[in-house]
């Protein structure tokens, strides 16, 4: 009975390490992804001057939505902040 139980405690111990070895990579690992941030180029966009091209944009914009992630202002609104998906804010569109 003695060797029997030897050998219980001995694959107690290693699952007990396994598991503990594998939550540590799990832990690291996604706290790396976590933390990871990604730059995103910008596009150079023609400001449009014309009362008509001003027009189509302000209609455009009230019936887009836009003012979810711009703001009412257009200033630019935090409209996630997650930790586990990540931060996304509209972009400032004041000069």
């Amino acid at each position: 009975m003695r060797p029997l139980l030897k050998v219980l405690i001995v694959l107690c111990v290693l699952l007990i390490t396994g598991l503990s070895a594998l939550g540590i990579y799990v832990f690291v690992s996604s706290s790396a992804r976590m933390n990871r941030t990604y730059e995103v180029a910008g596009v150079n966009v023609e400001v449009p001057l014309s009362e008509k091209q001003i027009s189509e944009g302000k209609r455009i914009f009230i019936s887009r939505g836009c003012s979810d992630c711009h703001g009412k202002d257009l200033s630019g609104v935090t409209f996630i902040e997650d930790p586990a998906i990540g931060t996304f804010s509209g972009l400032n569109l004041t000069s």
